[in-house]
């Protein structure tokens, strides 16, 4: 299965990441006030607001794994 994920680079913060494609099903995959999105969990590892609208939608979520 294509995990739809890019080669590690610097996409920000203090690591190197896997940046999710579009085609993605782990982007936006997790619903506002879900499992800690967005109310324990309030920001990625580079320091990106969650949850974010990853995929253009009008809806923010949190990405699965991020």
């Amino acid at each position: 299965t294509p995990s739809n994920i890019s080669d590690l680079l610097d996409n920000g913060g203090p690591t190197k990441t896997h940046a999710l494609l579009l085609s993605s099903a782990a982007l936006d995959a997790i619903p506002e006030g879900t499992n800690g999105c967005g109310d324990l969990y309030t920001e990625d590892q580079r320091g990106i607001p969650r949850p974010f609208d990853g995929d253009g939608d009008g809806t923010p979520a949190c990405d699965i794994g991020a």
